[in-house]
């Protein structure tokens, strides 16, 4: 009788994966992923629950993909990024849940295997995307978005954000200085932008800042989806088929 294989998957370019699980850290450690015959996924809340990550790698990303049914899996971000610290981009890395270890294979030179004790999954409701009615989008290149909002984060604590049809602008004030950055329609940084209506909110900085600079290391070109003192959607375009796409809840407005 031949031996079952363990749910597993191998993904051509170890960096690129560690990258992605780069960006999920800025919103949690412990990280529940699901696996399943359509790819990998997680949609996880911050430890304050302002701040949400939900990710899916569709099974045209990987170049092997063995698992029947639905399987979860918890682990220590931390303890995997750790892991995986030497991952190259010409590395080939193999991900097994065996019975009592995860086992990480990184395949290049030469290989390297690790074995990872997952978590105890936390009981936690099965969470659904924010449903929320956006008035404004705003395509932008994530290396600009991301020098943005550092210009920001040296004035103030809060980014708000303003949309019209004619054009996109982040500022903060404190009281020693104000900032405001714009983006107008033909501007290299703005790739599109759509407004309904005029819609401004403010959001912490920092969370939009970790975010984006996590993010730039997978993807070139995010789109903002906001309503005036709304959450917002951060929508990042993947080199593979898949999705990333953080919701952050707006600062209070005194």
């Amino acid at each position: 009788m031949s031996e079952e294989v363990p749910p597993s998957f191998v993904i051509s370019n170890a960096r690129f994966f560690r990258n992605l699980l780069q960006t999920i850290r800025v919103i949690t450690d412990e990280a529940t992923f699901k696996l399943s015959p359509d790819g990998l996924e997680l949609r996880m809340l911050d430890q304050s629950r302002v701040a949400m990550v939900d990710f899916k790698l569709e099974k045209e990303a990987f170049t092997e993909l063995n698992c029947p049914q639905e399987v979860k899996l918890t682990v220590s971000l931390d303890d995997v990024l750790s892991l995986l610290k030497k991952a190259k981009t010409s590395d080939s890395l193999s991900f097994a849940l065996e019975k009592d270890y995860v086992a990480l294979k990184l395949m290049g030179r030469y290989r390297v295997t690790y074995r990872l004790r997952p978590l105890e999954p936390s009981v936690e409701e099965e969470l659904r995307r924010p449903k929320v009615e956006f008035n404004a989008k705003a395509t932008l290149q994530v290396s600009s978005l991301k020098d943005a909002l550092a210009s920001v984060s040296a004035v103030g604590d809060a980014a708000t954000l303003y949309a019209s049809p004619n054009e996109f602008k982040i500022s903060s004030e404190s009281k020693l200085a104000n900032v405001e950055i714009s983006f107008k329609p033909g501007d290299e940084a703005l790739l599109s932008l759509e407004a309904k209506e005029t819609c401004k909110a403010s959001y912490n900085v920092k969370y939009l800042l970790d975010m984006v600079k996590a993010a730039s290391a997978v993807s070139d070109e995010v789109t903002l989806h906001f309503s005036t003192n709304m959450p917002i959607k951060l929508d990042f375009v993947l080199p593979q088929p898949g999705t990333l796409t953080y919701y952050l809840a707006p600062r209070a407005t005194e």
